[in-house]
């Protein structure tokens, strides 16, 4: 039978193992010119003017030339970096392949990075930042393959995690300005844990695997003070 300490040491796993916000796009080469549009026919010669007659009447026109080759489609483009721009001339979006792998990133009107999403060797992610550039919010992947979802405050520190264990239960984490974890919920187990400042859990509620709930306190250096049952 698992107990509810062990459950919320795989909350702080899951919920850790994938720290650090998504990378941005790097800065590569330039996408090549577009083909050429197919050029018109040359226009036919115009007829000689006819010789008057009784009314006055001018000769026929000339026959037009033949249209022009039609333009060549792109069935594909093979670029490393491709940049739109909006009419101000700014960047607003970069498709680019970086040494870490592809790479989206979005700008607002200022500049600043908003959004990125791409491709690494640990996995995909994607991030999301304020007017400020700071990440407020990462989706991304923990090494055994489980989807962690990170809430960061205005300071860049993460202040709640939402993941899955290695087992495939949900886990959330909460955390202090300080960065300290304070607060653990995992559904395996039904387990709740409360941790001090120091990092160390003083409280732990949850129900055992005969449905019995437990209550178990702990002082600041780990030591069971008491249980329920």
């Amino acid at each position: 039978m698992r107990t509810i300490l062990a459950v919320l040491v795989l909350v702080v796993c899951a919920l850790t193992a994938c720290e650090g916000p998504p990378g941005e796009p790097g800065v590569v080469g330039l996408a090549g010119e577009p083909g050429a549009a197919g050029l018109a026919g040359p226009a036919g010669e115009p007829g000689a003017a006819g010789e008057p007659g009784a009314a006055g009447l001018a000769g026929p026109a000339g026959e037009p030339g033949p249209p022009g080759p039609a333009a060549q489609l792109t069935e594909e483009i093979r670029v490393k970096r491709l940049v739109l721009m909006d009419e101000a001339g700014k960047e607003r979006a970069i498709l680019a392949m970086t040494a870490n792998g592809p790479g989206l990133g979005l700008f607002d009107e200022a500049g600043k990075l908003r959004a990125d999403l791409n491709v690494t060797a640990d996995g995909p992610g994607l991030g999301l930042f304020d007017v400020n550039g700071e990440l407020r919010a990462g989706l991304g992947m923990t090494a055994d393959g489980g989807p962690v979802l990170k809430l960061y405050d205005e300071a860049g520190e993460l202040r709640a995690g939402l993941g899955m264990t290695a087992d495939g239960g949900p886990v959330l984490g909460m955390w202090d300005a300080n960065g300290k974890m304070r607060a653990t919920l995992a559904a395996d187990g039904a387990g709740l844990g409360l941790l001090d400042a120091n990092g160390n859990t003083r409280v732990s509620l949850g129900i055992l695997g005969d449905d019995v709930p437990n209550l178990m306190l702990f002082d600041a250096k780990g030591r069971l003070l008491k249980s329920l049952p």
